[in-house]
């Protein structure tokens, strides 16, 4: 250590000792008061976050309570013609509970029935539709409580309109409820008709109790076995010293109506920085205080040291000099004998230094030129190897590319095959739709893809894409859309845009009619993969054509062709379809009523076939008339009808027979017999009905025709008397 130095830290030491001994205390002090003050913030933030998440959670428990005793959440399941009603009522009940993402409507059997905002393909593949299963078969779900079950799936969280951060933890609260068509009585079981399932995510919880924090504070919700179900994650929380407390409470989610309530661990990342500001202020001015008296301590120790060290400074300049090869002799004498004899040392010392760097000089002028005759051949030998380099790696990129070509056709030639195989196993052209598309997207190496189905007898026109823009759907569905109707041959191969090329691949029917085209971005489709996707295209439109052919022939079995009304085929199919429904949901009634044609024979006999078809199209026309939409009318053959009711209680089915009955006779029509005289016929049918609500399903038939044939045996006894 330097002399000079020494006696400056002595004279330091002694001036701010005491000072610094008496800032130390004061700050002491201070820091005392802002813990204890940031100790009690601490405890009544806690307080509050906990007070707040508890009403909260009573009152969605109180809400969902009552929601889930509102009878339309039972008609929907006993009829799905109230469902859409039930999903209304979901929607406006979800849109006001800030802890609700989604709700689900589902039978005693676990099918869902309805939805809002939920994802049933997630729900039925996840662990949580299990667990509700085992929860069920336990017989939890038999009383009037609500049961929680925790889950781990990022599919289900859906964010409502009340998050305004994206925390994207995966874990939730799934609330199941059963519904009963009676409120049962405390300590009662009853099967229930169907349960009500509200997925709470756990962010939804951050939600709540953000306000409590400041901006820079965050939160961790705490799982069993310490798992973190949630975390507002900043990473100065766990660091030594970053300024943050880690304060723990435990919160029960639960109240009168939760059969097992669940406890979590809140641990909330306090910013002391944040809570003690105010007091900081009056610390701040402490230790400014202490700076300033610092301050002029150290101005008045420098002065004293400059006029002491003036010697040493000297001296320390003349050997700095000689640390930097300035081996000039110094001029400047001192005043002390000792520092003088080292000036002159050191005069002495720089001569002989000088005389030293003369001579090196001169060596180190022959090493310069030696080494730059060096470094001529090291360049020439760099310049060789890079050229032998770069012609190495063009051929090996060459040999890489042709490789990875081959690679990618082998792929997708493979994909390709795959999907073929699936297309021969859809039986939907929808479901063909969306595979064809999403197949090719993946195989393609997810380029955009599109798919224009055009329209036909079959439908209109649809379209689906797949990473495609805006303007580029726009483009390619008014481009194709002009050649709907017309022959396959005419539509281009492809199409120009405005700043884009498009590749078209045309599929057509066996008739060559345009059924629709794969189209993707000319750039996206190299020279190999066109003839590849050209064999997939062809592979798509044998399927459509296919399943349209089916939809045809499927559509002829079940029509009768002089009236366009669904056949006996039709009938039958129909009937066992809400016979298995009416034994799923017995409130749910049937209505079956069977009507004949009166003196259609006759007609045909007097006045030819053509008038007994206009016979049989007006009672067709005027059944499908008076009939509701929810109700279908049937032609069984020759001039037999039949209609089956939804809602179909003894009560609806008379009001049927009274519509029936005012339109019995009521029209007339004009005809022209065999001879060409015209005459006018009147229009009279017979007709017998049957519902569930007095006669079982499988005898409706039976009591109706017979009920029909004795109107039928009175219509013509009448006319016989008369």
């Amino acid at each position: 250590m330097k002399l000079r130095n020494l006696l400056s830290l002595f004279s330091f030491a002694i001036a701010i000792l005491p000072i610094v001994t008496i800032s130390l205390l004061l700050l002491y002090q201070q820091n005392k008061s802002i813990e204890r003050s940031m100790s009690e913030d601490f405890k009544q933030t806690m307080v509050n976050l906990e007070r707040d998440a508890d009403f909260n959670i009573e009152l969605f428990a109180n809400a969902f309570k009552v929601f889930t005793r509102d009878r339309r959440l039972i008609l929907a399941l006993e009829n799905f013609l109230f469902t859409g009603i039930a999903r209304k009522e979901m929607a406006e009940f979800s849109s006001q509970r800030r802890l609700l993402t989604s709700l689900y409507l589902m039978n005693r059997d676990l099918d869902v029935v309805e939805e809002y905002k939920g994802r049933i393909s997630a729900l039925e593949q996840s662990t949580l539709l299990s667990e509700i299963k085992d929860t069920q078969q336990q017989g939890k779900l038999s009383t009037d409580y609500f049961y929680i079950i925790p889950f781990e799936n990022q599919d289900l969280i859906v964010k409502n309109k009340f998050f305004q951060h994206e925390i994207d933890s995966p874990y939730g609260l799934a609330v199941v409820t059963p519904l009963f068509l009676n409120i049962l009585q405390d300590g009662s079981k009853q099967e229930p008709e169907g349960f009500l399932i509200a997925v709470v995510s756990v962010d939804a919880l951050y939600q709540v109790i953000e306000k409590h924090l400041a901006p820079t504070e965050g939160v961790e919700i705490i799982g069993d076995k310490g798992r973190a179900l949630m975390s507002s994650y900043n990473g100065n929380w766990h660091e030594e010293g970053s300024g943050y407390a880690n304060v723990e409470q435990q919160i029960t989610i639960g109240n009168d109506f939760i059969a097992n309530p669940m406890s979590f661990k809140l641990v909330l990342h306090a910013d002391k920085e944040a809570r003690t500001e105010s007091l900081k202020q009056s610390y701040e001015t402490v230790v400014i205080g202490v700076l300033l008296t610092l301050l002029v301590t150290l101005i008045a120790v420098i002065l004293l040291f400059r006029q002491v060290s003036a010697p040493f400074a000297r001296l320390a300049s003349s050997l700095k000099g000689f640390s930097i090869g300035n081996y000039e002799p110094v001029k400047e004498q001192n005043r002390f004998i000792e520092f003088e004899e080292v000036r002159l040392l050191l005069n002495q010392m720089g001569d002989t230094i000088r005389k030293q760097f003369s001579h090196l000089e001169e060596n180190n002028d022959e090493l310069e030129r030696a080494n730059q005759l060096k470094d001529k051949y090291l360049d020439d030998v760099k310049t060789l190897n890079a050229s032998l380099e770069q012609r190495v790696a063009e051929q090996t990129s060459e040999l890489r590319s042709a490789l990875s070509r081959e690679e990618s056709n082998r792929n997708v030639l493979e994909g390709i095959v795959d999907v073929s195989i699936k297309l021969q196993r859809i039986g939907k052209r929808q479901d063909m739709f969306s595979l064809a598309v999403d197949s090719l997207h993946e195989i393609m190496a997810k380029v955009p893809v599109a798919f224009y189905l055009g329209a036909s007898k079959y439908g209109q026109s649809d379209y689906y894409s797949v990473a495609m823009d805006a303007s580029d759907n726009s483009y390619i569905r008014c481009s194709l859309s002009r050649f709907d109707y017309r022959k396959s041959s005419a539509v281009p191969r492809q199409l120009d845009g405005m700043s884009t090329s498009y590749q078209v691949f045309t599929m057509g029917a066996r008739d060559d009619l345009f059924l629709g085209a794969l189209v993707m971005k000319k750039q996206d489709v190299t020279s190999d993969a066109v003839a590849i996707i050209g064999l997939y295209a062809k592979q798509v439109s044998t399927t459509l054509d296919a399943l349209q052919l089916k939809s045809e022939l499927e559509n002829v079995a079940r029509t009768d062709e002089l009236t366009n009304l669904p056949n006996r085929k039709a009938f039958n199919e129909d009937l066992n379809l809400v016979s298995h429904r009416h034994v799923r949901y017995p409130q749910s009634h049937i209505g079956m009523f069977v009507i004949d044609v009166n003196g259609l024979k006759n007609t045909n006999d007097k006045f030819g076939h053509d008038a007994g078809d206009n016979l049989i199209c007006s009672v067709a026309n005027m059944l499908s008339r008076i009939c509701r939409q929810s109700d279908r009318v049937y032609r069984l053959g020759g001039d037999e009808f039949a209609i089956l009711i939804a809602e179909g209680s003894d009560e609806s089915c008379r009001g049927m027979m009274a519509r029936l009955v005012r339109e019995n006779e009521r029209q007339v029509l004009s005809v022209n017999d065999k001879s060409g005289n015209s005459s006018r016929s009147v229009v009279s049918f017979s007709t017998g009905y049957a519902s569930t609500e007095s006669v079982v399903v499988a005898d409706l038939f039976q009591v109706a025709d017979a009920q029909m044939y004795r109107q039928k045996e009175a219509y013509y006894q009448t006319k016989l008397n008369d």
